[in-house]
Parts: C-alpha cells; sequence; structure tokens
C-alpha cells in the first residue's frame, strides 16, 4: 500500500539543473552527494554545500587535467562505482 502524506512542501528549488523536467534523483549512502537525472538525458552529480571541504581536494584535481590525474580520477571512479554497486 502506498503511504499517505498529509502534508507536503517546497524546501529547495534546484534552478538551471536540466534542461527540461527532472525525472529522478538519489542521494549518495552517505548522503554527500545527489544525482538527478532528466528529460535532457544527462546525468547530474550535486555536492551538498555541508560536504564541500570533502571535494575541494577533487575540484583542484580536475581544474588540471594531467595524464596522472586522470588515471587518478579514473581510479577514484571505479572505486567509488564498486561501493555504489555493493550497496
Amino acid at each position: 500500500e502506498q503511504p499517505q502524506f498529509d502534508k507536503t512542501q517546497l524546501l529547495q528549488t534546484i534552478v538551471n539543473a536540466h534542461n527540461g523536467p527532472i525525472w529522478c534523483m538519489k542521494f549518495s549512502p552517505d548522503g554527500q552527494l545527489l544525482a538527478t537525472g532528466g528529460q535532457d538525458s544527462l546525468l547530474k552529480v550535486w555536492v551538498l554545500k555541508s560536504a564541500q571541504p570533502h571535494f575541494d581536494d577533487f575540484s583542484r584535481m580536475t581544474a588540471d587535467p594531467s595524464k596522472q590525474q586522470n588515471e587518478i580520477l579514473t581510479r577514484r571512479f571505479h572505486e567509488f562505482h564498486q561501493t555504489i554497486s555493493s550497496e
């Protein structure tokens, strides 16, 4: 049976997230990331403000896309994918 909600309210709007409607949203298991998928066929990953300090080093690495950094990012992506797949 579907849960019944007696009250819903809009808490935040994600502006300019996608071209068209957002069709699905999912938080990461640790609650630090939000993935959205939309009609525009894009998958976007959002970092919550409270988690930003944990991702500052990632931002610095992507700013200078050297071969070594690309290898590090690829390895981290595979580790992340294995973690998500196992959960």
